[in-house]
């Protein structure tokens, strides 16, 4: 079968599109639309992908000599923006990569897209006469955009034809919503929370908003102090409402996905789901719950391979190599999952999930003296960031595996004094009792963990398997109510 026509002046940007004719991103059918000066930084940092672009060029570039304005404020008001519709962070870069006292880098692969990606009629947005003014620059700079005449006709005839005006103070407190998201932490999530909130109550019609609501919303299972039942209602309505309003956004169908997957236990349904987004969104780094679910029908090549093919689209995505460590894991391929969590690590060094990933895999490798130093460094990390109790329950886990039973039961008790104030996962817990042989207080906290339809139910395959209570006819009539046997 012949492989798609690559369409001129096209570009993928890791999930993103950029189309050089029109100075527009694209993300999920949503269009990004980027104010002049930072589209021209974009295109310079693109076309020198992987190389230095220092702050003299930029100077020149984006002011002339006889321009007098504060440099390096404007610079990085400028550098600012662009990350913000990037969803990145100077911290942890996925896209623009700050080299102190010298300048940036972009570091997302850079790939022509294909004519099948060129937005069709009833694709948001409408071509506006700053981005044909953009077209003249690019013609002199860019030899990708060097086709521009006819496509960008067409292109800009099937803008005019259906747009979906967004109200602008909505759209952008979405974009401030997705840059505070990309931080990955709890108080990043529950900002962006508030950022969406304040971007549908503006323009309620706004779908990707709610998408991007009810993504934020489910990220509260990992990261905060909320329980399934107090997290999943809110971000089930989001994700409803927004394929209500465009059922052909491939986000909100991922979401409710992971929400029929990890608090229904409805396995089919929610692979439909994945199936459909993939199908909306084939070329999108967002695709990894298909893995997940690959993983947990067992088939395990065929997840490597989505999981392979996804980092792929972004070479330097932390959680793209993150995600298919767990795939190589899961299929019992030790020595790549670690190789991966390594390549995660050096594109974001230090970062705690890696740290927590490379415990887990060490773990399950029976080398848990070496799981312990990496689960307490993952631990040490999240607790300067609010903590992870899933992140010490494992730890404490390892202890008792690792015959240090009073490091465990200080784990128990510390996890027992937090739920006392918070949610937190029995799931957990029940590991601890379990491999500490204790039957009775381990079987308790499994029951209260499904009770609380806990999300680790949805993640077996990244826990070691119970053994203490492994026989007990309530612990085996617990899976098979799941669906998920062990």
């Amino acid at each position: 079968m012949p492989s798609p026509a690559q369409a001129p002046g096209l570009l993928r940007l890791g999930e993103f599109e950029l189309d050089v004719q029109s100075g527009e991103l694209r993300k999920e059918g949503l269009t990004i639309r980027l104010p002049d000066q930072p589209f021209r930084v974009l295109l310079l940092l693109v076309e020198r992908a992987g190389g230095v672009v220092t702050r003299e060029e930029l100077q020149n570039k984006l002011w002339t000599a006889d321009t007098f304005v504060d440099f390096d404020s404007g610079l990085n008001s400028v550098i600012r923006k662009l990350r913000d519709a990037l969803g990145d962070s100077a911290e942890h870069p996925r896209f623009i990569e700050t080299l102190p006292k010298r300048g940036y880098r972009f570091i997302a692969s850079v790939t022509p897209a294909t004519a099948d990606q060129i937005p069709q009629p009833g694709t948001r947005g409408t071509a506006t006469a700053g981005s044909r003014v953009r077209m003249a620059w690019i013609a002199g700079g860019l030899v990708l955009a060097a086709a521009i005449g006819t496509l960008a006709l067409a292109v800009e005839r099937a803008w005019r034809a259906p747009p979906s005006a967004v109200n602008q103070e909505a759209y952008d407190a979405y974009l401030k919503g997705v840059s505070v998201a990309g931080r990955g932490t709890y108080d990043g999530f529950r900002n962006a929370v508030a950022y969406f909130d304040d971007a549908v109550a503006r323009q309620p019609d706004f779908a990707m908003a709610h998408a991007a609501l009810a993504q934020a919303q489910l990220q509260f299972l990992f990261t905060g102090p909320l329980s399934p039942r107090e997290v999943i209602p809110k971000a089930e309505a989001a994700a409803r409402k927004a394929l209500l309003l465009d059922e052909t956004l491939a986000l909100p169908h991922r979401t409710l996905g992971e929400i029929l997957h990890s608090f229904y236990w409805q396995w089919e349904a929610g692979d439909k789901e994945f199936a459909r987004a993939r199908d909306l969104s084939a070329n999108s780094v967002g695709t990894q719950p298909i893995a997940e679910a690959l993983i947990r029908s067992r088939r395990f090549e065929e997840a490597i391979g989505e999981a392979a093919r996804v980092r792929t689209l972004d070479p330097r995505s932390f959680s793209a190599s993150l995600n298919l460590a767990v795939a190589y894991r899961a299929a019992g391929q030790y020595d790549n999952a670690i190789g991966e969590i390594r390549r995660a690590l050096e594109i974001t060094p230090g970062h705690l999930r890696a740290h927590f990933q490379l415990g887990v895999t060490l773990v399950l490798m029976d080398r848990v003296n070496q799981a312990i130093g990496e689960l307490e460094t993952a631990v040490a990390s999240a607790q300067a960031q609010r903590g992870n109790p899933r992140f010490e329950a494992y730890l404490g886990y390892a202890y008792a595996a690792a015959a240090r039973p009073i490091d465990a039961r200080r784990v128990l008790n510390e996890l027992e004094a937090l739920a006392r104030q918070q949610y937190v996962s029995s799931f957990g817990r029940a590991l601890i009792y379990d491999a500490l042989g204790e039957e009775q207080p381990a079987l308790l906290a499994f029951e209260q963990a499904y009770q609380d339809r806990a999300v680790e139910f949805a993640q077996m395959a990244q826990y070691p398997p119970f053994k203490t209570i492994a026989t007990d006819p309530r612990f085996q009539q617990t899976m098979r109510s799941i669906g998920f046997p062990r």
